[in-house]
């Protein structure tokens, strides 16, 4: 995000200038536009707060997967993308 350092984009600035614009542009969402046409089911929700960094959030994920064994290509249901 323009003007901000990386540790300081929060999930509120990644949904404002990139999932909404991308996902009304393509008329798809985010997790859509990965899954290449695969239903993919994931086994576990994770919540958040839009307010921390994007970058909190990430290492958050890793340690999470890492801790319960989930395999690279672990589909996470996250109420972001």
């Amino acid at each position: 995000v323009r003007g901000l350092k990386p540790e300081d984009v929060t999930l509120y600035d990644v949904n404002l200038n990139l999932l909404a614009p991308l996902g009304a542009e393509l008329g798809i969402s985010f997790s859509e536009l990965f899954a290449r046409g695969q239903e993919r089911k994931p086994k576990v929700f994770l919540s958040h707060a839009w307010s921390h960094s994007l970058l909190q959030t990430y290492e958050a994920l890793v340690q999470h997967a890492k801790d319960r064994g989930y395999g690279n290509d672990e589909p996470i249901w996250i109420c972001a993308f």
